[in-house]
């Protein structure tokens, strides 16, 4: 668009642009979008981040927009209570549901945080044919088609757990698809 009005620019001056103008231009966008869904799901998994075995644990809504993730390497109640504190901090309003899978941490995690009364356990993913509680909301599974699934995962030869962390703060968390 700049060429065809002849303005030369380089990449170098492109990438200084999104640098300083990308976070502000978030900002306007997360500020614009609409107001999420107050029924939480929350589901972990398994993956290797440069060949260590780490868990990606993420919320969703009811839309399945995403609100928040965190790779932790252990899957225990402090995983689960580090990923409720980020919630109860980053979100506008308080959830009127947490949907769940099977996972024993949830429930505790809960309980500490005194919001075991919005506890909603769905479907366990190990057992499908065993019903844990509220068989209309089971917890979606964490698929690799997911936007999550791609941009929290390091790219490109990148190793690291601040790869795709910083991918999924930068405001674009609730894109509907992955532009990689």
């Amino acid at each position: 668009m700049l060429a065809a009005r002849g303005i030369d620019v380089s990449c170098e001056t492109i990438r200084c642009w999104t640098i300083k103008f990308g976070p502000q231009i978030a900002r306007n966008l997360k500020r614009k979008r609409p107001a999420p869904s107050p029924r939480w799901h929350l589901d972990e998994v398994v993956c290797s981040i440069g060949g260590k075995r780490m868990y990606l644990w993420r919320a969703v809504d009811d839309e399945g927009e995403v609100f928040d993730v965190v790779v932790p390497k252990r899957r225990d109640n402090d995983a689960a209570l580090t990923l409720l504190k980020r919630l109860l901090h980053n979100q506008p309003m308080e959830p009127q549901a947490i949907i769940t899978d099977g996972l024993t941490s949830y429930p505790s995690a809960l309980r500490e945080l005194k919001l075991d009364h919005l506890h909603q356990p769905g479907l366990s993913p190990a057992y499908p044919h065993h019903s844990c509680g509220d068989l209309q909301h089971p917890v979606r599974p964490l698929t690799p088609d997911q936007p999550t699934y791609p941009s929290s995962l390091p790219r490109r030869g990148r190793s690291g757990l601040g790869c795709g962390r910083r991918v999924d703060q930068g405001g674009v968390g609730r894109s509907s698809t992955w532009l990689g």
